[in-house]
């Protein structure tokens, strides 16, 4: 996890439950290019990232955190692998509504991320912005 002190004490909150149910857990925090490095590198048995979906297309979250062959720190972190994913990811401009569904059941089957919260972010916009309300998806 990273070194700072809200993921030191997510990381803390997290081990803590893990002791309760009898694992012995060793907590190391290293700053983001280590922490990267050794992610890259196999190490440790479970990374603490956060991450969010900064685009409102499907693709800009599933693409680059589970195609199989954007394995690392660049993207599948986690090198998860499934080669029945592989046709939907690389035909994913053709695919119906309900292809994308079932490949995403797929990966929630599969369980290659834990989510454990998700943060909530509210913005407040001036009068004068919403002159611009071709801007507006990038808030």
């Amino acid at each position: 996890m990273k070194s700072d002190d809200e993921n030191q004490t997510k990381g803390r909150a997290i081990v803590q439950s893990l002791v309760n149910l009898g694992l012995k857990i060793k907590l190391k925090p290293l700053e983001k290019a280590p922490l990267y490095k050794e992610n890259g590198m196999g190490l440790g048995d479970l990374t603490l990232l956060t991450w969010y979906s900064d685009y409102d297309s499907i693709w800009n979250f599933l693409d680059p955190l589970f195609h199989p062959d954007k394995l690392g720190n660049g993207g599948n972190r986690t090198f998860y692998k499934n080669e029945s994913l592989r046709i939907p990811f690389e035909n994913k401009e053709s695919l119906s509504p309900t292809d994308t569904l079932r490949m995403i059941r797929k990966l929630e089957e599969d369980k290659p991320w834990l989510f454990l919260w998700s943060i909530q972010e509210n913005y407040l916009v001036s009068k004068e912005f919403l002159q611009y309300t071709d801007l507006s998806d990038y808030l």
